[in-house]
């Protein structure tokens, strides 16, 4: 965990957190978490992931940004190679259309999960004042990503000897694509289409 309870932090931490993950038995990491910085190490510690059979799942931001002419990172630390080492997310409203926040671009955006009022669980602690086990809604590409990466981890469960790659393909290969009237901005909104966990 490298961001504090309000959503800050800094990426410097994200390369030993990654190392540590996969150093203590992950097998899928949840990065919703962006910067606008390349930063080599995070792409050492994402390819030291890949090359330790963990999966790397990204969130594409919420700044509206097409990520081709502007890439933020971690969601676009592989678009330079030709080996998918990354999944990245963008969001979806619940009326199947692209979240407004959500960035894009066909260069980092491998798939879209549902992001737009999504109530998670918060922190229960009744003795100190805590008292919602749930809340919301929230909306961003940090809550669209966790869906890819549980679905992820009930492959994984189900595959256990799989490879990333295979993990990868199982999600992106299954995922729902509505007929698009323009292909080249479907999958830069979208990428492969809707997860589909079922």
């Amino acid at each position: 965990r490298i961001i504090d309870n309000s959503g800050y932090g800094g990426i410097e931490l994200l390369p030993s957190a990654i190392y540590y993950a996969v150093d203590n038995g992950a097998d899928i990491i949840n990065l919703s978490i962006v910067s606008q910085t390349y930063d080599q190490a995070v792409a050492d510690a994402i390819d030291y992931a890949y090359n330790n059979n963990v999966a790397v799942v990204a969130a594409a931001g919420n700044n509206n940004i097409f990520l081709n002419t502007n890439p933020f990172y971690p969601i676009c630390s592989d678009n330079a190679v030709d080996v998918q080492k990354v999944l990245g997310v963008s969001a979806i409203s619940e009326d199947h259309l692209s979240a407004l926040f959500s960035n894009f671009g066909s260069n980092c955006v491998d798939l879209t999960a549902p992001g737009v009022g999504i109530t998670s669980t918060v922190r229960y602690a009744p003795s100190v004042g805590l008292n919602k086990e749930y809340t919301g809604p929230w909306n961003g590409t940090s809550f669209a990503t966790p869906f890819v990466s549980g679905a992820l981890a009930l492959v994984k469960s189900l595959q256990p000897i799989w490879r990333v790659h295979e993990l990868y393909d199982a999600i992106l290969l299954s995922t729902h694509k509505t007929p698009p009237k323009d292909e080249e901005l479907y999958v830069n909104l979208y990428g492969k289409g809707l997860l589909q966990i079922n």
